[in-house]
């Protein structure tokens, strides 16, 4: 499999998250609401084991914990760093309990794929430009439904 950028674009005020992929110039933008995350948390929730191990992440020191999910399938499990070190309005879209900070990594393998993300920079903004928060135009925007359907084809 190829690789490709992942963006994501959380819009506090507004309540939508926008994660924005790349893969080989095929352009996606999957969007969610607040109503559409709280509605996966309505669930088993995970569990959250968090570990001794730290690493420093984007300069910021993180703790490792492993997130332990119960589906129909069986569990699955992944790895999770995270810092409290950034005070932010975290949107709802990163809040799992037991995770008592801001997601810096994560690698997940569902399907035989292993994706892994990281933050490879923090950075505080004042007067935030709205345009920040726009899709751009060449990416087909979808909702969670529509990527599934598109996953099963």
């Amino acid at each position: 499999m190829g690789t490709g950028t992942m963006v994501m674009i959380s819009d506090f005020k507004a309540k939508v998250n926008y994660v924005l992929m790349n893969m080989a110039g095929n352009k996606m933008a999957v969007k969610s609401t607040e109503a559409e995350m709280n509605a996966k948390k309505s669930g088993v929730a995970p569990k959250v084991t968090v570990t001794r191990e730290t690493k420093m992440i984007a300069n910021y020191s993180c703790y490792k914990a492993i997130v332990t999910f119960t589906t129909g399938k069986g569990e699955r499990s992944m790895d999770v760093w995270f810092t409290n070190q950034i005070h932010a309005h975290n949107s709802y879209t990163n809040s799992i309990d037991g995770i008592t900070g801001v997601m810096m990594e994560f690698e997940s393998t569902e399907n035989g794929r292993t994706m892994k993300l990281t933050a490879k920079s923090v950075e505080p903004m004042d007067n935030i430009d709205p345009t920040l928060f726009q899709v751009p135009s060449d990416y087909k925007i979808l909702n969670a439904a529509d990527m599934m359907k598109g996953k099963r084809k």
